[in-house]
């Protein structure tokens, strides 16, 4: 898999060998470690995403910096863009992600914000704040195209 206007795949796959059969049961098992609490998900638990769209009142717009919203409604948690350029964004009160904002690296970025800034070879993300709101923003696009879709974020006053 190559990224447009990239000429190195982003991803390489393959098979040597390929056998196809029920996997042993054991091998799936998980065993919680000692002191752990099992909690199970019933029907009426909410998902992260859902929790967001549920109490966040952050409505996001239409488009971000260019890339239209993929999803109809808008909410706190939405998708821009199409194919290798989608950008996920997540629009949340602050305190939900105090402590990650203080356990990851900072960056000051061109647009006037520090953010909590990850990158990888295939997928990047930052968080940011905008008065009480924490927006996080990701994708497998460049640290720039997430850039544009922040700074976007700040001058249309999402919040």
């Amino acid at each position: 898999m190559t990224a447009k206007g990239r000429s190195e795949p982003s991803l390489e796959t393959g098979f040597l060998e390929l056998d196809q059969h029920a996997v042993d049961p054991n091998l799936l098992s998980f065993t919680p470690p000692p002191g752990a609490r099992r909690r199970s998900q019933g029907s009426n638990d909410l998902d992260l995403v859902q929790a967001i769209e549920r109490y966040s009142e952050t409505k996001l717009p239409d488009s971000l910096a260019g890339l239209s919203r993929r999803t109809d409604v808008a909410n706190a948690a939405a998708t821009y863009g199409e194919g290798f350029d989608v950008v996920g964004v997540l629009a949340l009160p602050q305190e939900f992600v105090t402590d990650t904002l203080r356990s990851l690296t900072t960056s000051k970025r061109p647009w006037g914000q520090t953010v909590a800034l990850v990158q990888t070879p295939l997928v990047n993300g930052m968080i940011f704040v905008v008065r009480d709101t924490a927006f996080i923003v990701g994708g497998p696009v460049s640290v720039a195209a997430l850039d544009r879709v922040a700074a976007d974020i700040v001058k249309q006053g999402i919040a």
